[in-house]
């Protein structure tokens, strides 16, 4: 199946702002039931948010706007202007006021910044993909995620800042080591192999880990987990070739592990294995997809 690169790189950066959305809200929603009291360490969700976060506006960055072979070519200095110009108004608000701005004013504000950089802002001659204001979009919505945590306020500067730089970094490395390919995706079969090895490997040794200091013991961290899953393996899909050393298999295993020891075989959980089973399903799927960079499309 032939699907254009734009298409399919698009609906992959929403659904991992969404699903990124939807497990942070289920985890703050059962710490704010139990009186502000996390059953996870805060430490593990400090890093959990940065991670998520910083992977999620990293992999729409590069495959939006930096991928490489991209028939239209944006440049940092055009991607930086259109990111001080969209963040720097929310960014000031939010240090003044300290309150968290409603997600439907992010979204009235950022149509606004793409008509007003799109009509003032492109130079004569300039060619722009859409491609541009999809990811501007989206990291406009995780900053504005982020902009709720309390404890760091200097937390969604620092995924606007981080995403930027990684990604353009990450496209020139991949421009060279890929300018030969006629499709970019995975690496070889023996390579392949090994690391899902590795990535099985990493998976079980962090899965026990867990399980023994941890443990996921209400049903909105299994909702919560199943979520950054999907968030994960958007990622994963947009990022070509990506190895994720079993990160999808650590949060899908702790989601079965903690359905199974917790709560057993009744109704909400069976959606909670069903979601895992897909998961685990359109891993491969996801992986073995590969971007043909002369055509602009994905064979799925």
């Amino acid at each position: 199946m032939e699907i254009p690169a734009l298409v399919y790189f698009s609906c992959w950066s929403i659904i991992t702002a969404t699903f990124l959305s939807l497990g942070f809200k289920s985890l703050n929603h059962h710490e704010q039931i139990n009186n502000n009291k996390p059953h996870f360490s805060p430490l593990l969700i400090f890093l959990l948010q940065r991670f998520l976060t910083t992977s999620v506006c990293h992999s729409s960055t590069y495959s939006l706007v930096h991928r490489p072979h991209h028939s239209i070519i944006t440049s940092l200095t055009t991607h930086l202007k259109l990111t001080v110009i969209g963040f720097s108004l929310p960014s000031y608000l939010y240090f003044v006021s300290g309150r968290p701005i409603q997600l439907h004013l992010i979204f009235a504000y950022a149509f606004v910044i793409i008509t007003i950089f799109h009509l003032f802002f492109i130079g004569d001659g300039e060619e722009v993909d859409f491609g541009l204001y999809v990811d501007f979009l989206v990291r406009l919505t995780v900053f504005s995620l982020t902009l709720d945590n309390k404890r760091d306020r200097f937390f969604p500067v620092f995924v606007a800042a981080v995403s930027f730089f990684t990604a353009g970094l990450s496209a020139a490395m991949f421009d060279v080591d890929h300018n030969r390919e006629t499709a970019v995706g995975g690496g070889s079969t023996e390579m392949e192999r090994r690391m899902k090895y590795v990535g099985i490997g990493c998976s079980i040794l962090a899965g026990v880990a867990f399980q023994v200091f941890l443990r996921i013991k209400l049903f909105g961290e299994v909702v919560g987990f199943l979520c950054f899953g999907v968030a994960w393996l958007g990622c994963v899909a947009m990022v070509m070739p990506c190895r994720d050393f079993g990160v999808l298999d650590w949060f899908v295993c702790n989601v079965l592990v903690g359905c199974v020891n917790e709560f057993g075989l009744y109704g909400p959980t069976w959606l909670a294995y069903c979601g895992s089973v897909v998961l685990f399903v359109l891993h491969p799927k996801v992986r073995a997809a590969r971007y043909v960079p002369g055509r602009d499309i994905i064979l799925w």
